[in-house]
C-alpha cells in the first residue's frame, strides 16, 4: 500500500502554488446571461418579456384604431351609365411621354386648367343625376305614388328627361308634382266643394270623392250630399308617363230638419195655452219665437196669447257642429189652405224630351212638376247635380222638368 501514489497528493504538490484568473469580460458576461434568464423567466413582480409583448401588441393595436379614423375616402369605381374620364382628361402631357419634344409652361398650365374643369363638370353631372326631393313608394303594379300630410301641400318627385340628342352637353330635369287644396274641409250636408289642382306637368287627372262619385276635371266642384267622412284622393299621369296621387279628408256632418205642428182649431183667449209639438231631426238646440215678441228655448213649449191676431211663428233648429234649419209658418194660428208639395222621383221619357209640360196625375210621370194649393205670388225652381251644376230652371209653375240637360238624357241619380 505504501508503493501507491496517492493522486490527491500528487496533485497538492505539483498545483498548490498555482492560482488561476478569469479572462477578461468574463464576469460580465456572466452577469449579462444571469439578467437574460432572469428577464425569460415570468414573473409578476419583475418585468419580463411577457410584459414586453403585451405592451408591443397594445401599441400597435392604439396605432392601427387611430389610421382607420383618418383614413381618406377612396372613390369608388363609376357605376354602369356614369361618365368616364375623357382622353383629354387622361391623356399625359406631351413632356411626361419619352421621346415628344417638351411644351411651354404656359401649355402645360392651360391643359391643367381644362382638366380641372372637365373633372369638376362630371363631379356636378353625378350630383344632380341622384336628387330626389320626395320619397316615393313602389306599389304593386311597379307605379310610384307620393304621400303626404297633407293634400294641400304639393308633392315633388324628380324625373329625368330624355337624353340629350343636340350634343349640347346638357339634360333638362322634368319636375312632376301632385296637389290639390280645398275650398272646405268640412262642413254641414249638403256640402259644395271646390277643388284647386295644384299639380305641375300633369296629363291626365282623376278624381275620385269617397262617395262613389269621380271626376276628370282639372278643378272640380262637387256637392256631398250624405253626412260622413270622406277620403278625397287625386291620381294624375304626369309627363314622365308615370302616376302620382294625393289625398285628403273632408268631412260632412249631418244638418238638422226644422219640423213643428201646433194642435187643430185653437182659439185664442186670454189665459188659453197653445201647444206646439216638435218633429225636428238630429237637432241639438231650439228657438222658438212665437211672432209676440216672446221666445223659448224649450224642446216643446207652451205659450200664451195675449189677444187674438196675426201671428208668425218660427223655429230654429242647430246641432253641436253648428249646422242650422229653420221654418216658419205663415199666420201659424189661423187655417191656411196653400202649399206646394214635390214628388220624390219620376220616369223620364226614354224617346227624348217632352219640353217639361205635364197634365196633373198623369199616369206616365214623366215630368218632375210641383203639386200647388192655393194661390203663389211667386215661384222659382232650380235642379242641380250632385257635382254643383245647374240642370234645370223654371220661374212658371205649369213648366216641369223632364229629366234632359242640353238635349242629353241625366244620369239616374239623387238631384
Amino acid at each position: 500500500m505504501s508503493n501507491k501514489v496517492n493522486i490527491e497528493d500528487l496533485y497538492r504538490s505539483h498545483f498548490d502554488r498555482f492560482t488561476a484568473e478569469p479572462s477578461a469580460g468574463l464576469w460580465t458576461r456572466i452577469r449579462y446571461k444571469l439578467m437574460w434568464n432572469e428577464f425569460f423567466r415570468f414573473s409578476l413582480n419583475t418585468f419580463n418579456a411577457y410584459y414586453l409583448a403585451a405592451a408591443v401588441l397594445v401599441t400597435t393595436g392604439g396605432i392601427l384604431l387611430i389610421s382607420s379614423l383618418f383614413q381618406p375616402d377612396i372613390p369608388e369605381a363609376p357605376m354602369a351609365g356614369e361618365q368616364m374620364p375623357s382622353e383629354e382628361m387622361t391623356a399625359p402631357l406631351e413632356s411626361d411621354v419619352p421621346g415628344q419634344p417638351g411644351v411651354s409652361t404656359e401649355q402645360r398650365t392651360s391643359r391643367l386648367r381644362r382638366q380641372k374643369e372637365a373633372t369638376s363638370e362630371t363631379k356636378s353631372g353625378e350630383d344632380e343625376k341622384g336628387t330626389v326631393t320626395q320619397d316615393k313608394k313602389v306599389k304593386g303594379d311597379g307605379k310610384e305614388a307620393v304621400t303626404g300630410a297633407d293634400a294641400a301641400t304639393e308633392s315633388k318627385v324628380l324625373k329625368e328627361s330624355a337624353p340629350d340628342t343636340e350634343g349640347t352637353g346638357k339634360t333638362d330635369k322634368l319636375l312632376v308634382s301632385v296637389g290639390f287644396e280645398m275650398s272646405k274641409q268640412s262642413g254641414c250636408a249638403p256640402l259644395a266643394v271646390s277643388f284647386y289642382n295644384r299639380s305641375e306637368n300633369a296629363e291626365k287627372y282623376l278624381w275620385a270623392f269617397g262617395d262613389g262619385g269621380n271626376s276628370q276635371e282639372k278643378n272640380p266642384n262637387y256637392i256631398f250630399d250624405e253626412p260622413g267622412d270622406y277620403t278625397v284622393s287625386l291620381k294624375i299621369t304626369g309627363a314622365d308617363g308615370k302616376e302620382y296621387a294625393a289625398t285628403s279628408k273632408v268631412v260632412v256632418h249631418v244638418t238638422p230638419k226644422a219640423q213643428f205642428e201646433l194642435e187643430d182649431d185653437v182659439t185664442i183667449q186670454e189665459g188659453q195655452p197653445v201647444y206646439f209639438y216638435n218633429y225636428s231631426r238630429d237637432a241639438d238646440y231650439y228657438e222658438w219665437d212665437f211672432g209676440d215678441q216672446t221666445r223659448s228655448r224649450q224642446h216643446e213649449p207652451i205659450h200664451y196669447y195675449d189677444v187674438p191676431g196675426r201671428y208668425d211663428v218660427k223655429l230654429k233648429v242647430w246641432t253641436a257642429q253648428q249646422c242650422y234649419d229653420s221654418i216658419t209658418i205663415i199666420n201659424a194660428l189661423t187655417p191656411s189652405e196653400q202649399g206646394i208639395l214635390f214628388p220624390n222621383a219620376f220616369t223620364p221619357n226614354m224617346d227624348g224630351p217632352v219640353g217639361g209640360y205635364y197634365q196633373v196625375n198623369d199616369p206616365r210621370n214623366e215630368v218632375f212638376y210641383p203639386i200647388i194649393t192655393g194661390e203663389i205670388v211667386e215661384y222659382q225652381l232650380r235642379i242641380y247635380n250632385r257635382t254643383g251644376v245647374q240642370v234645370f230652371e223654371s220661374n212658371d209653375v205649369n213648366i216641369g222638368w223632364d229629366g234632359y240637360y242640353q238635349d242629353q238624357l241625366s244620369a239616374q241619380g239623387v238631384y
